[in-house]
């Protein structure tokens, strides 16, 4: 099943000598999507995306995961009706945790047979500007390295509003994303966003995965900070991009 898991190797020497290694694993979607248009609103469930965190040998570079699957949220993120489910980073009491650096995988897509690629989703931000935020990436090599989808004012809609968080979401060697507040409305509530972009560089791949990944710095309050959610996620053939 997809989730994460603590995977135990033990050791036993001829001469009776025992080491024991455990390692956290995560267990990504396998599911492979060719049929388009690929949409997922997680209210009944979490849509078999999977949260998963930077994983070392040095332990101590082993980052706090705050992903949740949620129908609920906290402050200012909030459900967009009732029921209404999405990925959120409140795992840390409502909030996301400091020095992290996670994201959910979602589904393996192939775009063999798909002309113009793009993604949509909605989005919410309540992170510490500059500083912490979140971007969408992909993979074409199985997860073994990760690009950015799209730049800033490349194209796109609402698509990012930094190329310099400090945190680098992702572990980019940029800082491409989303952060800070994005749109509050009239009566000053935060307001989910519906972001785009295509995915022209993607025409033709066959094994693509995508991700949402989040970065946060050392020093968040969480009195000041709800995190960053995501929603009502589209894959399909472009449309007016």
């Amino acid at each position: 099943n997809v989730g994460s898991y603590d995977v135990m190797l033990t050791v036993t020497t001829n001469e009776g000598c025992v080491r024991t290694y455990t390692q956290n694993i995560d267990i990504l979607p396998q599911a492979n999507i060719s049929d388009f248009p690929y949409t997922t609103n997680f209210d009944a469930n979490n849509g078999n995306w999977a949260e998963e965190v930077r994983l070392d040998r040095d332990t101590s570079l082993i980052s706090d995961n705050s992903w949740l699957y949620s129908n609920s949220g906290n402050g200012e993120i909030l459900p967009k009706y009732s029921g209404d489910g999405f990925w959120w980073t409140g795992g840390n009491e409502g909030t996301y945790f400091n020095s992290e650096q996670s994201w959910v995988n979602g589904p393996c897509f192939d775009f063999s047979a798909i002309d113009r690629p793009m993604i949509s989703m909605k989005i919410i931000s309540s992170t510490d500007n500059g500083f912490d935020g979140a971007v969408l990436q992909y993979s074409i090599d199985g997860a073994a390295t990760w690009e950015n989808i799209g730049s800033l004012n490349q194209g796109g809609i609402n698509w990012y509003n930094s190329n310099t968080i400090s945190a680098q979401p992702g572990n980019q060697d940029f800082g491409f994303g989303w952060t800070g507040e994005l749109e509050r409305n009239e009566e000053g509530a935060l307001q989910w966003i519906h972001v785009a972009h295509n995915l022209n560089n993607l025409k033709g791949e066959d094994n693509v995965l995508l991700r949402v990944a989040f970065g946060s710095n050392a020093d968040n309050s969480a009195s000041v900070v709800d995190g960053f959610a995501f929603d009502d996620v589209f894959v399909g053939d472009k449309q007016r991009l």
